[in-house]
């Protein structure tokens, strides 16, 4: 192959009914989430960003015990589609569950293709900022075979419901009923008599 060009993946998208759902790297491997109990926190603080770009602060984290991390590209067609239904999710759902955060990991080409790609949909949520993104493996090791992609994991990083199951990608979908099912847990357990 020419020393100039190097290919880095393949990218298939997948149709069904006329509709793209995902889009798959052959040939990557299933997640692998980090192979010992992670401090989501500690890996996260100093390397985020806010929906505008200012320097998130930590301090956010505090009470959070439950982060969805959310792979996806403004490029992305099927992320384009799912983007406003996980932004509607957040605003309606996290002021009632403020124990969750959703966490954006681009896949875009560059840091301004990320800030761009956030306030177009609007994402209310922080981000992993982009010069940092590359330097978390143990945030990297949830990220499956395609976007977008859903990682919900607890603050020791253990996985509670990933958009890939056994190694097939079911989309995200599945895992915001998981967030669902523990918003409606907090919500009850937090309800007055």
């Amino acid at each position: 192959m020419n020393a100039l060009y190097r290919i880095l993946s393949v990218i298939v998208l997948v149709c069904v009914a006329g509709a793209v759902y995902m889009l798959v790297q052959p040939g990557a491997s299933a997640p692998s989430a980090p192979t010992r109990p992670i401090d989501v926190r500690a890996e996260l603080a100093g390397a985020m960003v806010a929906p505008d770009q200012s320097t998130y602060d930590d301090a956010g984290l505090a009470e959070v015990k439950y982060f969805a991390f959310y792979y996806s590209a403004g490029w992305c067609g099927p992320c384009r589609q799912f983007t406003p239904q996980l932004v509607a999710w957040y605003k309606h759902t996290k002021p009632l569950f403020p124990q969750m955060e959703i966490i954006f990991v681009s896949n875009d080409k560059d840091a301004e293709a990320m800030a761009g790609y956030m306030a177009a949909d609007a994402m209310p949520w922080p981000a992993l900022r982009y010069d940092a993104i590359r330097t978390k493996p143990d945030i990297l090791a949830y990220e499956g075979r395609g976007i977008p992609c859903l990682v919900l994991v607890d603050e020791q990083g253990t996985i509670l419901a990933d958009t890939n199951v056994g190694g097939k990608y079911v989309g995200p979908a599945s895992v915001v009923d998981a967030m669902n099912e523990l918003a409606k847990a907090h919500i009850a357990e937090h309800a007055g008599p």
